[in-house]
C-alpha cells in the first residue's frame, strides 16, 4: 500500500514536474531536472532493495517455521513410538 502511494505521488511529481506554462524563472534548469530524476531513481532503487530484503526475510522466517514444525512432528512421532514400545 505504501509503495503504491509513493509511486502514485512520484507519478504526480513527474507529470507536474516542470510545466511549460510557468515563467522561465520558476522552471527548473535542465541540470536541476536531471538531479531530481537521479534522486528519484536512487530512491526507487533503495525502495526496491528494501522490499527485496523484506521478502527475503519473510521467506527465511517461513522456512524456519516449516523446519520447526517438521522437528516438532518428528519429536511427536518419536514419542508415539516410545509409548508403543512401553505398551
Amino acid at each position: 500500500r505504501e509503495r503504491e502511494r509513493e509511486s502514485f505521488i512520484n507519478g504526480l511529481r513527474k507529470t507536474t514536474f516542470t510545466p511549460s506554462f510557468l515563467p522561465p524563472h520558476n522552471r527548473l534548469s535542465e541540470e536541476e531536472e536531471e538531479e531530481e530524476e537521479e534522486e528519484e531513481e536512487e530512491e526507487e532503487e533503495e525502495e526496491e532493495e528494501e522490499e527485496e530484503e523484506m521478502e527475503e526475510e519473510e521467506e527465511e522466517e517461513e522456512e524456519e517455521e516449516e523446519e520447526e514444525k517438521e522437528e516438532e512432528e518428528e519429536e511427536e512421532e518419536i514419542e508415539r513410538e516410545r509409548e508403543r514400545e512401553r505398551e
